[in-house]
């Protein structure tokens, strides 16, 4: 008989930053209703009740468990489970502040889930991208939300991945209070920033980027004046 104390013990061994979505435990599956039947499967197959204990039969149980983890991944209720947490993940950004800095790390852009080949599972589309790059009127209405939270922040640096090709760009938005302007750069190329023009935030005014709110004017990098960096400067 398996035990709840066993299936409680190996639900946490099953369950790696490096076998999750993106490589991240924010987007790890961890329902014991999705990992119990895969549990009680693997000790079936294996003809044991609990972990072996012995070596290498433990290391070797280990790894076709959380070989079987990834796997299941792949499954359509188990990718709804992934596509619900990356939900979570980016309606609660991670925020961080050093200095005059705020800055919210988003994650992944919520989106539907494919298994496609080799790629694994991609993000298909999302209703936050186009032109495989964060839409600006919801890139702009994060920053007006970040802006009125942080009064005092200058700088305020939007994180956010998406999805491009055959691998996910990392997108970071940094918006500077003094000049009214964001440098939009991804670490995939690391030379290559582009510079918007003011936006347009006055609160006095009321005015909270409305142009680009409405969709009139766009933050796509192709939309953008390209500007050098100064590798130094990074170091």
């Amino acid at each position: 008989m398996i035990s709840e104390e066993t299936l409680a013990s190996l639900r946490t061994l099953a369950v790696t930053a490096e076998h999750s979505f993106r490589g991240s435990l924010d987007y790890a599956v961890t329902a014991p209703e999705r990992l119990d039947p895969l549990i009680r499967e693997l000790l079936w197959n294996w003809n044991v009740t609990s972990l072996p204990e012995a070596e290498p039969r433990r290391g070797q149980f280990l790894h076709s468990l959380r070989s079987a983890y990834a796997a299941a991944q792949k499954n359509p209720d188990w990718l709804a489970d992934i596509e619900r947490a990356i939900e979570r993940r980016f309606a609660a950004p991670k925020r961080s502040e050093q200095g005059d800095l705020v800055e919210l790390d988003f994650g992944q852009v919520p989106g539907r889930l494919e298994v496609r080949g080799r790629r694994g599972i991609v993000i298909a589309r999302s209703p936050h991208l186009e032109a495989d790059q964060w839409r600006t009127p919801d890139l702009v209405r994060a920053l007006a939300v970040a802006a009125e939270a942080h009064p005092n922040a200058q700088r305020i640096r939007l994180r956010v991945k998406t999805e491009h090709g055959t691998y996910p760009l990392d997108w970071v938005y940094e918006y500077d209070r003094r000049t009214d302007a964001m440098l939009v750069s991804f670490p995939a190329r690391p030379y290559e920033m582009y510079l918007s023009p003011a936006l347009g935030l006055t609160p006095r005014r009321g005015l909270t980027f409305e142009e680009y709110l409405r969709g009139e004017r766009s933050l796509a990098v192709s939309r953008l004046r390209a500007v050098g960096r100064n590798p130094a400067s990074q170091r």
